[in-house]
């Protein structure tokens, strides 16, 4: 295939719009509409601990005075409260840590379905060592499509460090974002005060510390993929023929 000469552009871009687009629809509406909702009201099911095991505690205090019965009910409420505040820090962890994941499987179905549509149009099933950095290479060189000509290649670019940084924390991908994306490192109440909060290094972002996509953020990388591949379908076909 000569670079610039494209026959079957409008048959990519129907494959594309109908069985590609329609996948990272229904991805990103599942990750919302059936994971996330999963840690919704996380305050109330904390206070409902702390106050059934107040309950438990309290009711198995036998003191010999009432002063040692306030002090033994007060540790009660106390050891209660605390027990209650791990359970509400440890689910707002998984949140996050939900949050981290699925947007970095945001970026690895964008670079398997690039690779995918890539061996597609060489119309080749064989086994294969491809990088997603090929089958940019390949659309550039083969077709004259530089996909970060697209509107939207920012957003998966920026998902690319985001992956990386889920994935290994500390890094080149770490100090570009610190530099793009300072807020995805503090805790979001605490986003606007990011220099009293930040943090030296990244310690654990797969367990939803240190690192934050916050479920607007998970959104805008989800419409991003999406429009990515609506601006591929359009390129492919829009090339000459």
């Amino acid at each position: 295939m000569l670079k610039g000469s494209f026959d079957n552009g409008p048959y990519w871009r129907k494959d594309i719009l109908e069985r590609v687009c329609p996948l990272f629809e229904q991805f990103g509406k599942l990750v919302l509409t059936r994971v996330l909702p999963a840690f919704d009201g996380i305050n109330e099911e904390a206070h409902a601990l702390e106050r059934r095991r107040d309950k438990e505690l309290t009711s198995s205090v036998h003191a010999a005075d009432e002063d040692d019965m306030w002090d033994a009910r007060e540790a009660a409420a106390n050891l209660a409260f605390n027990e209650a505040m791990d359970h509400a820090v440890l689910l707002e962890s998984m949140r996050f840590a939900t949050l981290n994941l699925y947007a970095v499987a945001l970026y690895h179905l964008t670079e398997q379905h690039l690779i995918d549509l890539h061996l597609q149009m060489l119309n080749s099933d064989r086994r294969h060592n491809l990088r997603p950095e090929h089958a940019k290479r390949w659309f550039k060189d083969t077709l004259g499509l530089a996909l970060s000509s697209l509107p939207s290649w920012t957003v998966i670019e920026e998902l690319k460090l985001v992956a990386n940084v889920v994935k290994h924390g500390e890094g080149d991908s770490a100090a570009l974002l610190r530099e793009s994306r300072p807020d995805l490192f503090v805790y979001p109440s605490r986003r606007g005060h990011v220099e009293s909060f930040d943090r030296p290094r990244i310690e654990v972002s797969l367990f939803g510390n240190d690192f934050f996509v916050t479920k607007e953020k998970f959104e805008q990388y989800h419409r991003g993929t999406v429009s990515f591949w609506t601006e591929l379908a359009h390129a492919l076909s829009a090339l000459p023929r």
